[in-house]
């Protein structure tokens, strides 16, 4: 009995499409089954009671014509082009002839349910492992629906599935079928229970499909990737541990990676709805995740979602702006030579929905950096600080905040000194270019440099990285400000080497990626070590010898207790001469580095005390002179003003206050050289105080002396 010709399915499709009615056999479910032939030989089998009451959907899928899994070894602009066209889905494309049993299916799924319809036969038609595809789609079932999938395979499965066609049979249960089953003396009843899978009274027992409660989506997979990342970072301070662990975690980072992308290419991102892309983007690059297939097809779920509901009102302007937001965070719409045309869509867009909120206007100046962004990344241009991008004010508040939630690095993580080479073979034997791996060998970072005449430019206990990700995509002749302070100094962005040091695996990572991604590594390098032990490599290296470190940059560190009574934040160090970072033997290998080369020492802090002890360590101990500026500082808020505690808590004992010769009213680094640090007291109002610094010049009469 045909209940179509194959005429009018070929016209509906557009493809030869064909619909017949068949009768399962007397010892199955006696159900009206409904069997749809495509192109790629696959059938699909979809059994019912009724139109009134589903209590099962059973599909069947043949063999595949392919050996190969071709849904996992698609191109990126195949993938892409595949999560467009499932965005496209209606349920006039994916059920045009308007059957009963497909809008049985698309009942099952959560709206939009033609998305989901359309990426669910698409994975089972392309995809071996029939198994996989239930667990991922169950995320996308209504609450209660459940898949069940046979527990034996059918004739020849094994020699199927050799040959790349294996297969299983499959039904969806909804909450409140009354589900046959095979008690435990093999009578047949039935149960109403829904919380317990179930056995139907055909041959072949059925296996309830959950989901992954680990891994239900493609957020939960990052989020379990920063998590090992974070893990990998704090278990460095016991080094035994670690050497232990480190191996194991590197393997799991990797498996993770896959799974990420496997999850993205199987479900074409119907698994992170709203904002969840973006989410799942910043957990990546804060895990040091360098994979930029990730990055965009997540850049893409994010363009496809905002088109999808942005204009809704239920979707307000801040759920727009976090997506840029932590997407940029992440370092997607970075310097132009990298920029991709998804991202400028994505901005697009999203300057075009914020204009169209009624808040608008209190998002003129992001506007206007998206707007900026478009028309300089659309013409391949460098990064600038009037760009949106990861150096706006708005994403440097997003690591601002992640970064302030992490445990601080200590100082004994140098314990790794007492190990040897031996520990350093064991560990420190990893590449970070394409792998994303958190770790190399750190004292080989000179051989990774393209060019090495480039003066050095050094950010010693360097974060995230943030100062000299911007330096290094400076475009040529934007540093012309420097001038105010001095002449000799040379220009940022390409025409320098840069070198950062810091104890935290976990802010390192982030950087590294980003550095990867972006395409800078041949110049912009990040080691995982203490500020004596990066300085005492530079003194080994060419770059000492040859005086070519203009700029060696001490921004932020983390300050130590004002009193060794205070209680509150339990990871500062208890006070300058325990745990603190900026210690004589720092500084007085950065002058033996500058004194070669002439260059600049810059001192940066939000802390007036910090500020002025390192300034005086530097100056009266080691032999720093201040460069005289203008404009100098003349005024500092007094007690009278809003300030932060410890300034209130350093004024009322007395402490020496920045201001005066030598300290600087304005930022000596430009503005895409800011920390996300710096950003935030920009924010906050929190004065920034800072002083350059150069090697005094040592007279014939001091020699004398």
């Amino acid at each position: 009995m045909v209940a179509s010709s194959p005429s009018k399915l070929r016209s509906a499709f557009h493809t030869s499409l064909w619909l017949s009615i068949c009768v399962l056999p007397s010892n199955t479910l006696a159900w009206p089954s409904y069997t749809c032939v495509g192109p790629n030989h696959r059938f699909h089998q979809y059994a019912h009671r009724n139109r009134a009451s589903l209590h099962q959907i059973r599909v069947h899928v043949s063999p595949a014509i392919h050996s190969n899994n071709d849904i996992f070894s698609a191109s990126f602009s195949n993938i892409t082009d595949a999560m467009a066209e499932c965005w496209r889905a209606t349920s006039w494309s994916v059920n045009p002839l308007d059957q009963d049993d497909v809008n049985e299916v698309m009942r099952c799924f959560n709206s939009p349910a033609p998305q989901a319809y359309h990426a669910f036969q698409r994975a089972l038609r392309l995809s071996d492992d029939t198994e996989q595809v239930l667990q991922v789609f169950s995320y996308l079932l209504k609450k209660g629906y459940r898949f069940d999938m046979e527990t034996a395979a059918l004739e020849n499965e094994e020699a199927s599935i050799e040959q790349g066609r294996g297969h299983r049979n499959w039904r969806i249960v909804a909450p409140t079928s009354i589900v046959h089953s095979v008690n435990n003396e093999g009578d047949a009843s039935h149960h109403n229970d829904k919380n317990k899978p179930k056995m139907t009274t055909t041959k072949t027992p059925w296996i309830q499909i959950h989901i992954d409660q680990e891994f239900p989506n493609t957020l939960s997979i990052a989020h379990k990737l920063l998590d090992l990342a974070i893990d990998t970072s704090e278990s460095w301070y016991d080094v035994i541990s670690f050497v232990q662990q480190e191996n194991d975690n590197w393997r799991e980072k990797r498996y993770l990676e896959d799974l990420c992308l496997q999850r993205l290419q199987l479900s074409l991102g119907l698994d992170s709805r709203g904002r969840s892309a973006a989410d799942a983007a910043f957990s990546l690059a804060m895990a040091g995740v360098t994979r930029p297939d990730l990055f965009e097809l997540l850049t893409k779920i994010s363009f496809l979602e905002l088109k999808r509901t942005g204009s809704r009102p239920s979707f307000p302007s801040k759920y727009i702006l976090q997506i840029v937001e932590k997407l940029a965070a992440a370092g997607v719409g970075g310097p132009g030579q990298v920029i991709s045309d998804t991202t400028i869509q994505l901005f697009q867009l999203a300057t075009d929905l914020l204009r169209s909120k009624s808040d608008s206007g209190h998002h003129t100046e992001v506007i206007k950096a998206l707007e900026d962004a478009i028309e300089n990344y659309s013409n391949k241009e460098h990064s600038s600080a009037s760009f949106f991008g990861l150096h706006s004010t708005w994403p440097l508040l997003w690591l601002w905040r992640f970064a302030a939630r992490q445990t601080k690095a200590q100082t004994f993580v140098d314990a790794r000194d007492n190990f040897g080479d031996n520990m350093n073979d064991d560990i420190m034997g990893f590449s970070n270019t394409k792998n994303g791996v958190c770790l190399n060998n750190d004292n080989n970072w000179i051989q990774n440099y393209e060019d090495l005449s480039r003066p050095l430019v050094v950010d010693i206990g360097c974060g995230m990285g943030v100062s000299l990700l911007g330096l290094a995509t400076l475009s040529y002749g934007s540093y012309e400000d420097v001038g105010r302070y001095v002449t000799d100094f040379p220009s940022f962005g390409e025409s320098c080497n840069y070198l950062g040091g810091d104890l935290s695996l976990l802010s390192l990572n982030y950087a590294r990626g980003i550095a990867d991604r972006w395409n800078i590594q041949n110049r912009l390098q990040f080691a995982h070590q203490s500020a004596v032990g990066l300085l005492e490599d530079i003194i080994s290296s060419r770059y000492y010898l040859e005086g070519m470190v203009p700029l060696i940059m001490i921004q932020f560190p983390t300050p130590y207790k004002l009193h060794w009574k205070e209680v509150g934040n339990h990871q500062l160090p208890n006070d300058e001469e325990s745990g603190f970072m900026v210690t004589l033997e720092v500084l007085r290998l950065a002058r033996e580095i500058l004194q070669q080369s002439n260059g600049y020492l810059l001192l940066q802090s939000n802390c007036e005390d910090v500020a002025v002890k390192m300034r005086r360590m530097a100056v009266d101990e080691v032999g720093f002179r201040c460069v005289e500026v203008e404009p100098k500082v003349t005024e500092l808020p007094s007690l009278d003003c809003d300030l932060p505690l410890r300034t209130r808590q350093w004024i009322q004992m007395g402490g020496e206050r920045p201001i005066g010769e030598g300290w600087l009213a304005e930022p000596f680094l430009p503005r895409m050289g800011f920390t996300e640090t710096e950003v935030n007291c920009g924010i906050q109002g929190t004065p920034v105080h800072r002083c350059l610094l150069q090697c005094r010049i040592v007279s014939s009469d001091d020699n004398n002396g």
